[in-house]
């Protein structure tokens, strides 16, 4: 039997996003969502999960908007004047240009401090952990160096994995442009060939908060649309492909 990892990204960014990642597990194929724990949406996120044992939560690690978990004094060179951090549009356009603009230092404190965070708002550490929207070679080292010490196995992005991510190759958000029914995604435009796959999307409602702080806004409803799809669904267990969480991996 085939398997398929899905993977909600951003639960914590909003509340709209947070519920619709809850219901997108409830009444679709979610298995696993990673938390923005520096948002202010992050605390209602980490009451309301406590009713979805079976989804599994990782850590989102976000260094591109909103405020710090470490002390600003200690990350100067993340963040505006303001003390948030620096946008992801600019941090796309220096690593457009060759650029890795990070501090490694900077960027394991920051990470130390989300996982403490993760810890205190959830009573347990992160069952997975990767970066948020922006990668480059040093979060990339940063993200596993905390992982390593805090003993977090599970880094979807940042190690050489054993699944196979098609979406890569046949993005759906493309495919919503088509506006073809939801169902012919899974069934005729990713190509779910290996004996494990993963599948990575933002499933959310919107609110004011996301249209004000993210330009991945209404492509969250198609999102939680998709895998939320009963001929999806269908297709999942008529192809015999088992959706699991990383916690059977």
């Amino acid at each position: 039997m085939k398997r398929l990892l899905v993977k909600a990204d951003d639960f914590g960014f909003t509340d709209a996003v947070s519920l619709g990642i809850l219901l997108a597990h409830k009444n679709g194929i979610v298995k696993n969502t990673g938390m923005m724990v520096n948002m202010p949406a992050a605390k209602n996120a980490a009451l309301w999960i406590k009713d979805y044992p079976d989804l599994c939560l990782g850590l989102h690690v976000n260094y591109i908007v909103g405020e710090p978990c470490a002390d600003p004094m200690l990350i100067p060179n993340l963040l505006t004047p303001e003390q948030t951090f620096i946008s992801s549009k600019v941090r796309r356009e220096q690593l457009a240009q060759g650029l890795d603009p990070f501090v490694l230092d900077e960027l394991i404190i920051e990470c130390d401090a989300q996982v403490k965070r993760f810890i205190e708002l959830n009573g347990k550490r992160p069952e997975y952990i990767e970066g948020h929207a922006v990668g480059s070679e040093s979060i990339t080292e940063a993200i596993a160096y905390v992982a390593k010490q805090y003993g977090i196995k599970i880094l979807p992005h940042h190690q050489p994995a054993p699944w196979d991510v098609p979406q890569w190759h046949a993005s759906q958000y493309d495919f919503y442009k088509t506006q073809r029914p939801m169902h012919e995604y899974f069934t005729e435009v990713l190509k779910l060939t290996q004996d494990l796959s993963l599948f990575v999307l933002h499933p959310g409602f919107v609110d004011q908060d996301i249209l004000r702080m993210s330009s991945l806004n209404l492509e969250r409803t198609l999102d939680y649309a998709l895998v939320t799809d009963v001929k999806v669904m269908a297709y999942l267990r008529e192809e015999k492909i088992e959706v699991i969480s990383f916690r059977e991996v």
